[in-house]
């Protein structure tokens, strides 16, 4: 109770200054299956650095995101305009709308079929507007920050700690080490002290009748997930309360920390240790869990296809395309939605699956699906140099040099040079949304590759890393198999030198 009158007497004077705003509610059709986001002055994609210069740096590239069926659906607004609205047509009743805050952290929006956001950006953090819904209530997360006054909440610095501990010159591993997990544990006793301060709060409001029922239980269910996170970098989580969290999993689902939770607690359950074979070290080995999520009895129907569908997709990043096959016979040997299948089949390109296994010949696709090969587009535009812009759409530094690649191909492309730029992603969809971003959806030359790493090219140049580029002369042979980047000083004088040869 001793909260109680200090929190409302604050909630009261923030709901006030809220709700004296205009509040602009469009007049718009909306059906009542249907969930509709309006982005006012949505933020620019900026690069935030990190605490420390390490890290998580990139912040505002996609915006928003909200989990459906079985995977997290990714909100872009457009930017820089006034007011941008996107139209939500979700499976589940209620959806959970995380929102990028620019400090490593989200805000959350418990909306349902037929409501109508705004979301009033002057700056980073938006105002939200909610029709028939209490103006401090749905801007619950802002009031949270400003309680604390913290500039990196105590969450995300115990969830995601590396920016915020430097590695310091007279560092050893041990000592980093140490260091780390000093500040972790440091951190999530602040946590849980700050989580204890935040649940008294939605005690008061509720008690008061300021946030609805649905709500309340969905901010305490949050608080609760926070704990057991806590208790799980503890080691100090039990066998039941696991296997109860699991036996909830259909109902939580759709709550992203709820998600991170289960996929740590099911990388622990099955696979502890890693395999050879991946291309990346650092992740558990996902066939092994798919095959232990598909045998277990314990995993609720819904949730099983969702852990089968995420560890599918991560087969297909980090292992063969024979794998793939495998695993995705198994996988529809018990997910038999016709919907999701025919997504899968689009998504990862299961038409080319054949071309994928290829050695000899380099392969890409287009967007309409025209498969081609890299020695008919050598022959096809013999006479002239080739600029090859190997690149993919998680790829930070390869997007950054996206401009400048730009005014490089408006500079050369009428003086006898062909911009070809070549995807590594396993994600059809992931392609087209970071090329429509940078402007190339429409550019012809833009294709993703369909038997990347297999072909022997790739290991010939030891393509293992981007962005990469590479330089075919007018002959069609490769000239330059580690070419200077289009943001680099060198590239334009060394096209120029090209030019001039024979």
């Amino acid at each position: 109770m001793k909260y109680t009158i200090f929190f409302l007497l604050v909630f009261s004077f923030f709901w006030s200054c809220t709700n004296n705003r205009k509040q602009n509610f469009e007049q718009s059709r909306v059906k009542t299956e249907d969930i509709i986001i309006i982005f006012k002055n949505a933020p620019k994609k900026k690069k935030i650095e990190t605490p420390i210069g390490v890290g998580y740096s990139v912040f505002f590239e996609r915006l928003a995101s909200y989990f459906d069926q079985y995977e997290e659906i990714i909100l872009n607004p457009k930017r820089g305009v006034i007011v941008d609205t996107i139209k939500l047509n979700p499976k589940r009743d209620v959806i959970e709308l995380i929102v990028e805050d620019g400090k490593y952290d989200f805000l959350h929006y418990l909306l349902k079929k037929g409501d109508t956001l705004i979301l009033d950006y002057q700056g980073n953090l938006p105002t939200a507007y909610l029709k028939d819904s209490n103006a401090s209530a749905i801007n619950y997360d802002v009031f949270i920050y400003d309680q604390f006054k913290e500039e990196y909440s105590e969450k995300i610095k115990f969830l995601y700690p590396l920016p915020f501990v430097e590695f310091l010159k007279d560092d050893n591993v041990s000592r980093y080490t140490k260091r780390f997990n000093t500040f972790k544990r440091e951190t999530g006793e602040r946590m849980i002290g700050n989580l204890t301060i935040e649940s008294n709060i939605l005690d008061s409001l509720y008690d008061v009748n300021q946030i609805s029922k649905e709500d309340y239980q969905y901010r305490k269910k949050n608080i609760a997930l926070y704990r057991v996170f806590y208790k799980l970098e503890l080691n100090n989580l039990q066998a039941k309360t696991i296997d109860s969290l699991i036996k909830q999993s259909d109902s939580l689902i759709f709550m992203r920390l709820y998600r991170n939770l289960l996929g740590r607690i099911i990388k622990e359950k099955f696979a502890r240790k890693f395999a050879p074979g991946t291309n990346n070290n650092s992740s558990a080995d996902s066939r092994i869990i798919f095959d232990s999520v598909l045998n277990s009895n314990n995993i609720p129907d819904f949730t099983k296809k969702h852990l089968l569908y995420n560890n599918l997709r991560e087969i297909i990043k980090n292992y063969s395309s024979e794998d793939f096959s495998a695993y995705y016979d198994k996988f529809k040997g018990v997910v038999t939605d016709s919907t999701l299948i025919n997504y899968i089949n689009e998504k990862y390109l299961v038409d080319f699956s054949s071309s994928k296994t290829e050695t000899k010949n380099v392969l890409f696709s287009t967007l309409e699906k025209e498969k081609l090969q890299l020695d008919n587009l050598l022959k096809d535009n013999e006479g002239k140099l080739i600029y090859v812009d190997f690149w993919a759409s998680w790829c930070a530094p390869c997007r950054a040099a996206m401009s400048n690649s730009k005014v490089l191909r408006e500079k050369f492309s009428d003086r006898g040079v062909v911009f070809l730029y070549i995807s590594i992603d396993s994600d059809l969809h992931e392609w087209i949304n970071a090329s429509k971003e940078e402007g190339l959806l429409n550019y012809k030359n833009n294709l993703i590759a369909l038997n990347y790493p297999e072909a022997e090219l790739y290991r010939n140049i030891t393509l293992r890393t981007i962005p990469r580029y590479l330089i075919y002369d007018k002959r069609g042979i490769l000239a330059y198999k580690n070419a200077p980047a289009p943001n680099s000083e060198q590239i334009e004088n060394l096209l120029e030198k090209l030019l001039m040869e024979n």
